[in-house]
This record gives C-alpha cells, structure tokens and sequence, in this order.
C-alpha cells in the first residue's frame, strides 16, 4: 500500500488506543469520585450520630425534601424532646 495510507492507518489507530486510554481513565476517577464523595457523606452522618442526633430522621427528612422538619432535627430540639420522653419513659 501507498506509505501516506499506511501512516494515517497508524494515526488513526494511535488515536484510537488514547481514546480508548481516556475512557478508561475517567471511568476509574469517576468511581474514585463516588467513593470520595459517599466517604464524605459517611464521615457527616457518623459527625452528626456523635452529636447525638437522628441520623434515619434527618436522612428521611432529606429524601422528603422537608426542610422544617430537617432544620428542627439539625438544631437538635427533637433529639432533647425524645430524650426527654425516653428518659419519662424509664420513670427517671
């Protein structure tokens, strides 16, 4: 074959395997991405268990988009109120 072809034959496969390359590695940084981002939001939920507050609350409050009933959970009034029960509850 002419040697022009055979050159952009080369080219273009050369092209192809970066492609290919690329592809591959932004499919790697972007599991690297969730996994960065889940253990972000794993290290918040575990700040705000410590702090003693209703994690499933707040996550169900988010997922419901209630942002009352979040803000309330976030301020803590509900943990103290039900502490409070719980505590009345063992006739403490």
């Amino acid at each position: 074959m002419n040697e022009k072809i055979e050159k952009l034959k080369a080219s273009i496969e050369r092209d192809q395997q970066r492609i290919r390359d690329l592809q591959e590695s932004i499919t790697q940084k972007e599991k690297k991405l969730r996994q960065l981002e889940l253990s972000e939001v794993m290290g918040k939920l575990n700040t705000i268990k410590t702090d003693r507050m209703d994690v499933l609350g707040i996550v169900e409050a988010i997922q419901n988009r209630d942002l009352e009933t979040l803000m309330t959970l976030m301020e803590g009034d509900t943990d103290d109120e039900r502490g409070n029960q719980s505590a009345d509850k063992l006739g403490v």
